[in-house]
């Protein structure tokens, strides 16, 4: 564990761990039930220790390296799979207790237009009609059209909407809004301009919280075994 620590310390995820542990333990004392953690986490001593993961990863056999390497340190990412519904609860709980000055937010997810949709966007603009429902012949010959021959690779990356994603959670010990871009949402949501995979390459410190209908069950299964 001396080494796991000292990695962790390298790239000062001991307050991300700590916050992650409270916000758990906060909802299960609440009542919420969890899963054991997914990922790279099982593998850690540390996280095991703070009861982020329920298992051992000694009694699996794991090694602390797939968590967080000694030699080449990078910042980790906790996945909890928690019972469905129960990532705007983490949300909610990380904001109240460190999120008042910006600390805390949600990722976005940008979903593009894809080639389909590109091509009635820019053909209605022209004011010509392409049906692309019946598939790619409708599309090759609506792409023999010489002005509009490159828009799969002009359009059809583009962020055609976004929208929230609430079990993406983004933690800082300094204010968010100090070193990156923040949005507001038209239901007044903050959330940090990037999708996952770009906080991820910009080492923001992140945590995943997924949800789990079969735990949802259980956990109503046994309320109400009690009863009886």
């Amino acid at each position: 564990m001396e080494q796991e620590l000292y990695a962790l310390g390298l790239v000062h995820a001991e307050e991300y761990l700590l916050a992650v542990a409270d916000m758990k333990q906060q909802l299960e004392e609440s009542g919420y039930v969890f899963a054991d953690s997914e990922g790279r986490a099982r593998a850690s001593l540390v996280c095991h220790a703070l009861g982020i993961t329920q298992t051992n990863p000694m009694e699996l056999g794991m090694s602390a390296g797939r968590f967080i390497n000694g030699r080449n340190p990078k910042f980790p990412v906790v996945t909890l799979r928690g019972e469905s519904g129960i990532a705007p609860l983490a949300l909610k709980v990380m904001r109240e207790r460190y999120g008042e000055e910006g600390h805390v937010a949600p990722t976005v997810e940008y979903v593009k237009y894809g080639l389909a949709k590109a091509i009635r966007a820019v053909s209605g603009a022209l004011g010509q009609q392409h049906d692309v429902s019946s598939g790619a012949e409708a599309i090759g010959d609506w792409m023999h059209d010489e002005r509009l021959r490159d828009v799969e690779d002009r359009i059809a990356q583009f962020p055609q909407r976004r929208f929230v994603r609430e079990g993406s959670i983004v933690l800082s010990a300094r204010p968010l809004s100090e070193f990156t871009s923040l949005i507001q949402q038209v239901d007044g949501t903050v959330a940090v301009a990037f999708d996952s995979h770009t906080c991820t390459e910009l080492g923001l410190p992140r945590v995943n919280i997924l949800g789990s209908t079969a735990l949802a069950r259980s956990k109503n299964k046994r309320q109400f075994d009690t009863l009886f």
